[in-house]
């Protein structure tokens, strides 16, 4: 349903539902702070419209500050940071959002070794490596994106290998958050490099921002395909 059916005059339809929001409130933790966490809750829900999705509002618990500083922010947040030597600001974003491990051809085992007899033979093992990485991001590159989110680890070369292309990588996201990120980003979530960029989605958003929040760092995705999203950050 439209919010904006309801009455004709936003102001107080906003007022209306900020008291009712209010008498949610029991906990006396809250008490003399109730107007605050009133506010933050409607003002989420009605940057939804008519995306009545509770998923597209998100809300993250941080250490730190006064109960009182609890704020709305806009956009997605990823707890998380941007790769060393990258951009942290990214307009017009196109995401390139995948589980895959990129280190498919090491030994899995615990405690196992390579033994080798010469300083040169551990060379060409590491230039050996270090060229399946280059076939990876020429994989990527095929892809034309500009950023490149994965659950799995990237490993500073290959890090490298991307900023030379041009390309923003985001790294170590847990399964949960790259599931919801892909939803509200309106991509899909690759877990093979052998698929043509015509058979999938890519993310897309206006703007991908690497911000601070205290002293911790977070990846903000906003202007999403999802349309508004929100995160109450709590302290």
């Amino acid at each position: 349903f439209s919010f904006y059916s309801i009455s004709s005059n936003l102001v107080h339809f906003k007022t209306d539902l900020i008291n009712i929001s209010r008498t949610t409130f029991t906990s006396n933790i809250l008490q003399g702070k109730k107007e605050h966490f009133s506010k933050l809750c409607v003002y989420a829900i009605l940057k939804l419209h008519d995306e009545i999705d509770l998923k597209h509002i998100q809300i993250i618990k941080h250490l730190g500050h006064n109960l009182s500083d609890s704020y709305l922010e806009e956009g997605f947040l990823l707890t998380n940071c941007i790769g060393i030597n990258m951009p942290k600001c990214i307009e017009n974003a196109r995401i390139l959002i995948a589980n895959i491990p990129l280190n498919t051809d090491k030994i899995k085992e615990t405690g196992s070794s390579i033994c080798v007899d010469s300083s040169t033979k551990v060379t060409e093992l590491e230039l050996s490596e270090k060229e399946k990485m280059k076939d990876i991001v020429e994989k990527i590159l095929q892809y034309n994106c500009n950023v490149f989110i994965n659950r799995e680890s990237i490993y500073n070369y290959f890090e490298q290998l991307l900023v030379e292309k041009g390309i923003t990588a985001i790294q170590y996201t847990d399964f949960p958050s790259i599931q919801r990120l892909a939803q509200i980003l309106s991509g899909d979530i690759l877990s093979t490099f052998n698929i043509s960029s015509d058979n999938i989605h890519f993310g897309k958003c206006n703007l991908i921002e690497e911000i601070l929040i205290g002293e911790d760092k977070f990846v903000k995705f906003s202007g999403v395909a999802k349309g508004e999203i929100c995160t109450i950050v709590l302290f």
